[in-house]
């Protein structure tokens, strides 16, 4: 199964954005600005209601530019947004719990 993925995929890191004055949702508008047509939102340590907060402003955004966005670990947070998916990594959630929150 091939996946087609856009040409520019960026990361919005919430602790970076922060450091160089950016809020979550800005800097991914910047980068649906400049192109990105998949942006993947990553708050590790974030609380969950800040999270959802961000994910819903940055799906809402997302939409005006027929952009998707994945979210890093949190498949809860993706689902309730709306979000395209959920990106895991080797130590996060198993894919099999995953896919019973988001679906297939």
């Amino acid at each position: 199964m091939g996946v087609d993925l856009p040409s520019l995929y960026a990361i919005v890191d919430a602790g970076q954005a922060a450091r160089h004055g950016w809020t979550v949702p800005d800097l991914a508008a910047a980068y649906f600005d400049g192109g990105a047509r998949l942006v993947q939102l990553r708050a590790p340590g974030a609380a969950g209601g800040v999270i959802d907060g961000w994910c819903d402003a940055v799906v809402a955004r997302a939409s005006g530019y027929g952009a998707a966005v994945v979210v890093n670990d949190r498949a809860d947070v993706a689902r309730m947004s709306g979000a395209a998916g959920v990106h895991l990594g080797q130590d996060d959630l198993p894919v099999e719990d995953a896919r019973r929150v988001v679906g297939e």
